[in-house]
């Protein structure tokens, strides 16, 4: 078979023809695109809230640890507040540390407590 070529000769103009608009089709591109946008939004509201609930998962673990360390915290200076406030621990400082001895009998002095009443007059 011989190679045969063809040549158009003559220029078609096509700048004249108009295309009829097809409403048909048109309406059917626009529900496809709002369907389209429709699921679309439908699929990022569940993504977002399924990351959300799995954010908000890792946050409460990080605040029950935190809770459990300052709650470790908590009980450790409990119980050294308990050890510094001793009266043991007080009396061996003040006699130990300061010099000071217990008070004599002639050195103490009793101070008698009084309430005030509604009125205004003290109480005995």
């Amino acid at each position: 078979m011989a190679n045969r070529r063809y040549q158009i000769s003559r220029r078609v103009a096509n700048e004249r023809l108009v295309r009829q608009v097809d409403r048909e089709r048109n309406r059917q591109l626009v529900m496809v695109a709002v369907t389209g946008l429709l699921l679309a939004a439908a699929v990022l509201a569940y993504g977002w809230q399924h990351f959300e609930m799995i954010r908000n998962g890792y946050r409460m673990e990080e605040q029950r640890q935190e809770r459990e360390y300052l709650m470790q915290i908590q009980r450790q200076l409990s119980l050294e507040k308990a050890s510094l406030a001793s009266p043991d621990r007080i009396e061996a400082i003040a006699t130990g540390e300061l010099g000071m001895m217990a008070p004599s009998d002639g050195q103490v002095v009793v101070i008698e407590s009084y309430t005030a009443r509604a009125d205004g007059q003290e109480m005995e």
